[in-house]
């Protein structure tokens, strides 16, 4: 089985403040083999992979299309469409405002500019490269990855070694196959 911890950073990849805090109370984490030897299975790295980009830009053409109806600032629309989750075609688990736009907020200065930008005086962009998700969701993995080196002394070495079962990928072909740089 895995571990309650994992399971939380991938179910709830954007509540950054939630996971960070579950993260500093473990004492390790530990990567679930399938088969040690060829260490095949499932590491902790692997559970903060979750590619974001598309789910991220279609957010904010949304919180973008809010701000320019209503005239109103970043997290004001977040807001709004918090309290209307039908708008945005999709299920949440829980209060989008305070699990993915704080969570964001928390874990990615990507994020963090876009919502500086925008509430700025020249407003949302109606143009939205592909590349602002990309680096939203890779500032969202290198937060988790400095919270597990900091905190639960995650063995990086053996993490990176990990491959996942159907790929024989590790980390590092998920963060290629991302378009992470860094």
């Amino acid at each position: 089985t895995v571990p309650i911890m994992q399971e939380l950073l991938k179910a709830f990849h954007m509540d950054f403040l939630m996971n960070a805090a579950i993260v500093k109370q473990a004492k390790k984490a530990y990567p679930v083999y399938t088969d040690r030897k060829r260490r095949v299975g499932l590491g902790t790295l692997h559970h903060i992979t979750e590619e974001i980009s598309n789910v991220v830009t279609k957010h904010l053409f949304q919180i973008g299309d809010q701000m320019r109806l209503t005239n109103c600032s970043f997290e004001e629309a977040y807001k709004a469409m918090a309290e209307h989750p039908g708008n945005r075609g999709v299920e949440w688990r829980g209060d989008w405002f305070n699990t993915e736009f704080m969570g964001l907020q928390a874990g990615s200065q990507t994020f963090r500019d876009i919502v500086e930008e925008w509430n700025g005086p020249s407003g949302p962009n109606t143009f939205i490269h592909r590349s602002v998700g990309v680096n939203v969701g890779e500032d969202l993995f290198m937060s988790y990855t400095d919270l597990l080196l900091e905190y639960p002394k995650i063995d990086l070495a053996e993490e990176v070694a990990v491959q996942l079962p159907q790929h024989e990928w590790n980390i590092l072909h998920i963060a290629v196959l991302h378009g992470w740089m860094r």
